[in-house]
């Protein structure tokens, strides 16, 4: 790139050969002055003019610029102007600091030359910090830079408690309206919520005077639920702006008697969520005992949470943080059962059924698509008398679940997958995947995928999977990716299975195999998304070691890494006594309250005792 000489023109000669503008157009003598606070250019207008909006009605009207061929910009410099004809010419520029990229910025939106603002705000967001965000969020809000706005606020919000620790006096000069922005916002990142109310009491102290009305204001922002008792009791409801302001103590006190109604606080029942730093994703194992255990990736560890004796002919899953299992029941069918779902509460140790569905659906799969919950059933149409006659005789049939009307929805009728069997759903962003499966007349392990869009309703057929699975088969999404894996016939080994993994890429639409993780056939618990990366669990060697793994895929090296791993016994059972459930978020705070408790090798040894001493007053039915 052709750098800027000190003459107070730039030459013909340094304009590079590849511009914007043709050479005709260049050959043309300079016929506009620019005069700058310290300094004159020359340049060409009609240049100028094609390039911004503001040479072109100034230079071509009756106005006295036009008339004169002088144009005066004191408010600039020789040495932005000169960057600013740079770009101009050849459309590119060179930035050396900071200070360009802001001159720059106020420069392009003075002269319209929105391009310009492109490489400027690519350099500020190099340069973002601590130090300098918050005026570079200013600088982005009053010259009209909505990516540069849009990233600074991300930066800001990921970073407020350092940014307040370190530049305290910057979060204490934002207006009203800016804190209010940073404080309302999910992303916000603070240790605690008692991090909010902190920092409000210091923006209001910093000029009480005239700050102080804002208060009642700025404390509904605080999610109060989420705030410890001893801190509420000890330095919010004694707090003087709280005290002087009846709505605000209301909020206080009612916070208090949520956080002691045991029955009702569940994070799902309350009408705002944790801030998303304070909310953990968790993978959960769940064993017939009645035990839970909690895999916090972010923490890479294990949590138990006590017993809660429920049985579930299907697993415990996850949706909307409630957890959910079913049972089915003896049915007017007689070759059916009725399937009921029932809603479990682990605060209060209470579960209830959801309303119940007809009788002649078997269910296939149970699965969350975009925080809602589907049921995937084969209805009916009479007696299913031998297997060749099953696929005229039942039909496949989606129900969505309506929380607010605690009914079922049907959403989805087709009898294109009726002739298959325990195919994987797997729920990505943007569709539902019906992947393999098997004939239900007898026929061997299928490779076609069918996808259904619930929001279009409509169906399509990707790339069919590389190798047909005869074992069951397991499916996890994650960014914009399908995984796959299960068991098919070892050719090279006969009577051995062979455990292969598969990814799909949803843009190119092609699947390709990826390294396979070090887990048994039936040791196999499950793979789980969370967090955009994917996990699977299960026992390594287990007649042996007796040891449950948590890998993790690297797509860079195609290798599952080991995560961390616990010794908990193992036998034939183990498959049936865990089921891996989705993804929940947890509260924080709640990995330290009685419910979680860091788990420990020495619990395991108590497992088999603790499942004979089970008290079933623990669980009612409301």
């Amino acid at each position: 790139m052709a750098s800027i000489s000190s003459t107070s023109c730039i030459s013909q000669r340094e304009i590079p050969s590849k511009m914007w503008f043709t050479k005709e157009e260049l050959d043309q003598p300079y016929d506009v002055t620019l005069v700058v606070r310290d300094g004159e250019l020359r340049a060409y207008g009609k240049v100028l003019s094609g390039a911004s909006p503001f040479f072109e009605k100034l230079l071509n009207s009756n106005m006295k610029e036009s008339k004169e061929g002088v144009v005066r910009l004191e408010i600039f410099t020789d040495s932005v102007m000169r960057n600013t004809l740079e770009f101009i010419y050849t459309g590119n520029v060179q930035i050396l600091d900071e200070d360009d990229a802001r001159d720059l910025v106020v420069i392009a939106d003075y002269l319209l030359l929105k391009n310009l603002k492109t490489p400027a705000t690519q350099t500020l967001l190099k340069e973002l910090n601590t130090s300098n965000c918050t005026s570079i969020f200013h600088l982005a809000d009053e010259y009209h830079c909505e990516e540069l706005l849009c990233k600074t606020k991300i930066f800001i919000l990921a970073n407020f408690r350092a940014l307040f620790s370190a530049k305290r006096e910057d979060v204490l000069q934002m207006s009203k309206e800016e804190l209010a922005i940073f404080i309302s916002s999910d992303e916000l990142h603070v240790n605690a919520e008692e991090d909010v109310f902190s920092i409000i009491l210091a923006w209001i102290n910093h000029d009480k005077n005239n700050r102080r009305s804002h208060f009642p204001e700025l404390f509904h922002q605080v999610r109060l639920v989420y705030v410890s008792r001893d801190f509420l009791c000890s330095d919010v409801v004694t707090n003087e702006l709280v005290k002087n302001n009846e709505d605000c103590l209301e909020l206080a006190k009612g916070a208090i008697d949520l956080i002691d109604s045991v029955m009702s606080l569940t994070i799902d029942t309350l009408d705002r969520k944790p801030r998303k730093c304070l909310d953990s994703s968790a993978i959960v194992a769940y064993k017939t005992e009645g035990k839970y255990l909690f895999y916090f990736p972010r923490e890479d560890r294990w949590y138990k949470k006590e017993p809660i004796y429920l049985q579930s002919d299907d697993g415990i899953f996850f949706c909307r943080n409630k957890m959910y299992g079913t049972r089915r029941e003896p049915s007017n069918a007689s070759y059916s059962r009725k399937l009921r779902i029932f809603c479990y509460n682990p605060h209060s140790c209470r579960w209830k059924f959801l309303s119940p569905l007809n009788d002649g659906l078997v269910l296939e799969k149970l699965f969350v698509y975009n925080d809602e919950m589907y049921a995937l059933f084969l209805r009916h149409k009479g007696p299913p008398v031998t297997d060749i006659l099953w696929p005229a005789r039942c039909s496949i049939v989606i129900f969505k679940y309506k929380v607010d009307s605690n009914s079922w929805e049907d959403v989805l009728f087709t009898e294109g997958l009726a002739c298959r069997r325990y195919y994987c759903v797997v729920p990505s962003e943007n569709f539902v995947y019906f992947i393999g499966g098997t004939e239900t007349w007898g026929g061997g392990p299928q490779r076609d995928v069918y996808r259904y869009d619930l929001c279009k309703k409509k169906w399509d057929q990707p790339a069919d999977i590389q190798a047909a699975r005869q074992k069951q088969l397991w499916g996890a999404a994650a960014n914009g990716k399908i995984y796959i894996a299960g068991w098919t016939k070892n050719e090279m080994k006969p009577g051995q299975d062979e455990l292969l993994c598969e990814v799909h890429n949803e843009t190119t639409n092609e699947w390709h195999f990826i390294r396979s993780f070090s887990v048994g056939l039936k040791a196999f618990l499950g793979l789980i998304a969370v967090d955009g990366e994917v996990y699977v669990l299960g026992y390594y060697r287990p007649s042996v070691t007796g040891l449950l793994r948590v890998q993790c895929y690297d797509p860079e090296s195609d290798e599952w890494k080991l995560k961390i791993e616990i010794s908990i016994p193992w036998d034939e059972r183990a498959q049936r006594q865990f089921k891996i459930c989705d993804t929940m978020k947890v509260f924080q705070r709640s990995l330290s309250s009685s419910p979680f408790t860091p788990f420990s090798t020495q619990d395991t040894s108590q497992t088999r005792q603790t499942h004979h001493r089970k008290d079933k007053r623990k669980c009612s039915i409301v």
